[in-house]
């Protein structure tokens, strides 16, 4: 693969006529801290190490310190003074880290020091990670002492993290557990393992040759079992490239089908055979629980969409027809532009009278506090704080932690902290978010908005309303204006919400007809 990847980056591959200025001699270390602790959930920030290759480069971690500062407050804490040997192809710890009260409600700066050794007994320290060439960047992770502002039976977690079992050329993701546990200190209740049907497929020990034994699928089938229970809900899914109604390759999330779908038409995994392996129409016959159209409006480049590179394209709406898709995820990680882009491409949609729900993930790889790729292979690495898992999350109201089900019956909201809710009521009851209701000039709307300390009050509160005769949506806000008192017979109505420090909600709309 030859374009942007996402997290952690693979520094030992590169062709045999190529020299690559990142690759070293040492197995990649990596430290990884979620960018939110909620002490109400965790009461310990939860440090992964990350090591991988050593079974090629064996090394030994000697020591491992934690300094903290947010202002003019600095700590400085020992995370492991014990000797570490690794010689294992990828090996996660997890450390636990006391955080002072002086940090709490506060945004801290973090940075991990560690000595390593190497087998010749060269000593090195690593700052975050030991990628060459890397610039340093320190996490930056919120210590929250409050109370969550999410109601009861509001269930939030992503909807698309990648694990381990992505592993390939360029890129890996962090295991399931260390997902699990950053999952419980960020305050998630579910999040969806969304590995590539192209890597799902491989032989464990060669990214480029097929499995017909599907043995990482059947292990990660395994190891969520194993690991899925009430305190976080794990879910099996599968980001399928799958083929679109102009045999284009799309990516579709899968959740919970009986059996593996293949799919490797972007995979570059053999030149020039970029042909879709299923299409769109086709995939029910493998009985997900439930599809979601990862990322659909995210652009596509010119040269991704040539048929010998990766033969990609945006969703269209005949995609969505042919695989009765009416879920889509419009946010994948934390760019405001891309954000705005999709929401805009979706209200295009809702104004042609169309039913479709949303949801928000983040495409991440690990990615817990920091996002370090491959920005041109072989040449250069980078780091960025976008597309951290659990930074933007979707939250469904449910009268369980049954993540399929919530999703599908519709009433979600999407947020990256703060919590927004609205009701319509009339003469035949009472509807919320993601129901479809009669026309009435009774009409009676109410909402409400929660924040923290961390997001600030908000700022906003939108109300948005759609007309589907008139194609046409109005904007009112509500903490300048009163909400109006008449409403379209046909078209819909959602919300928006902004908060003074950051904070975005989104809803799924309530639909009249």
């Amino acid at each position: 693969m030859i374009f942007p990847i996402l997290n952690y980056a693979e520094t030992h591959y590169k062709p045999s006529f190529l020299k690559s200025a990142y690759y070293r001699t040492h197995p990649e270390i990596i430290f990884d801290v979620p960018h939110t602790l909620k002490l109400q959930k965790q009461k310990e920030l939860p440090v992964f190490c990350i090591v991988k290759d050593a079974e090629k480069f064996p090394c030994t971690i000697t020591s491992i310190i934690l300094y903290l500062q947010s202002g003019s407050i600095c700590r400085k804490i020992t995370i492991s003074d014990t000797e570490i040997y690794v010689d294992k192809p990828y090996l996660a710890t997890e450390f636990a880290a006391n955080i002072p009260k002086d940090f709490f409600n506060k945004h801290v700066y973090i940075t991990v020091i560690a000595e390593y050794k190497l087998s010749n007994n060269t000593t090195h320290t690593c700052i975050n990670d030991n990628y060459r060439g890397m610039p340093y960047s320190p996490f930056r992770t919120y210590i929250c002492n409050e109370n969550d502002c999410f109601p009861q039976n509001w269930y939030k977690g992503d909807c698309h993290y990648h694990s381990n079992y992505t592993n390939d050329q360029v890129e890996f993701g962090a295991d399931i557990k260390s997902a699990k546990s950053a999952a419980k200190a960020l305050g998630l209740d579910w999040f969806f393992v969304t590995d590539h049907s192209y890597d799902l497929d491989d032989k464990e020990d060669n990214c480029l040759q097929n499995d017909p034994e599907l043995t990482k699928w059947n292990k990660l089938t395994n190891e969520i079992n194993t690991l899925s229970d009430e305190d976080v809900c794990v879910i099996l899914a599968e980001e399928v490239s799958i083929g679109s109604t102009e045999n284009k390759n799309l990516h579709l999330i899968a959740v919970r089908p009986e059996q593996f779908i293949p799919g490797y038409g972007d995979s570059a995994e053999t030149w020039g055979k970029t042909e879709p392996t299923v299409s769109i129409k086709d995939v029910e016959q493998y009985k997900p629980k439930l599809l979601i159209a990862a990322h659909p409006f995210e652009p596509v480049s010119y040269l991704q969409s040539l048929s010998f590179s990766f033969r990609r394209s945006e969703w269209k709406q005949p995609d969505f027809i042919a695989g009765n898709v009416n879920i889509l995820q419009i946010i994948n990680g934390s760019n405001k532009s891309h954000i705005n882009r999709s929401i805009k491409k979706w209200v295009d949609l809702l104004l042609k009278g169309n039913m479709y729900f949303i949801t928000a993930g983040n495409d991440a790889h690990g990615n817990f506090g920091l996002q370090r790729q491959v920005k041109l292979p072989f040449i250069q690495l980078e780091s960025k704080i976008e597309q951290l898992f659990g930074k933007w999350f979707t939250a469904f109201k449910h009268n369980s932690n049954n993540p399929a089900d919530g999703i599908r019956n519709g009433c979600m909201i999407l947020s990256n902290g703060p919590f927004l809710d609205f009701i319509l009521k009339t003469d035949t009851g009472e509807y919320e978010i993601g129901s479809t209701i009669k026309y009435s000039p009774q009409l009676d709307f109410s909402y409400c908005t929660v924040s923290t300390s961390q997001f600030g009050k908000f700022t906003k509160v939108l109300l948005y309303i759609g007309d589907t005769d008139t194609r046409k949506e109005t904007k009112v806000d509500l903490l300048k204006e009163s909400a109006p008192e008449d409403y379209p017979q046909k078209g819909y109505i959602r919300m928006e919400g902004f908060t003074e420090n950051g904070g975005r909600v989104i809803t799924n709309p309530i639909w009249i007809s």
